[in-house]
Formats: C-alpha cells, sequence, structure tokens
C-alpha cells in the first residue's frame, strides 16, 4: 500500500477514547489485506510460477501442522 509516495510497513493509530481508532484500524487492514491478495492471487496465475505449490495457512495451528510436515 502507497501513502504519499512511500510503501507503508507499519501504521500507528493513536487517538482518545470513541475517537474510531478501531473502526480506522479495521478498514486499514481490510483495505492492506486486499491488496497482498491481489498480489498473491496474480502470482498464483502466473505461469512463471508454476513449479510453485501456494498454501494459504490461516490459523496458527495450520502453521504449526505446517511447518511439523516439512521437518518429516
Amino acid at each position: 500500500m502507497l501513502l504519499g509516495s512511500a510503501a507503508v510497513r507499519r501504521v500507528s493509530v493513536v487517538g482518545t477514547s470513541g475517537a474510531g481508532k478501531s473502526t480506522l484500524s479495521r478498514a486499514l487492514a481490510d483495505a492492506l489485506d486486499a491488496a497482498t491478495r491481489a498480489k498473491l492471487e496474480a502470482a498464483m496465475a502466473d505461469q512463471g510460477n508454476s513449479h510453485l505449490e501456494f498454501v494459504r495457512l490461516t490459523t496458527p495451528a495450520a502453521v504449526r501442522r505446517f511447518l511439523h510436515d516439512l521437518r518429516r
């Protein structure tokens, strides 16, 4: 995601109680997730990546299982 002309890596949302910090944070997270998802989908569709296997790990338990299986 670009903000101005710099790539955004981390965002700090600051404000008083009830100012909408959580609402803004969720909206930013959704926007960043959509951008990341679009990049991954493009990478998966790229024939140059046909030799790669893309794995979606959605929970910490799934990550642990995946890593455990790699060690076998």
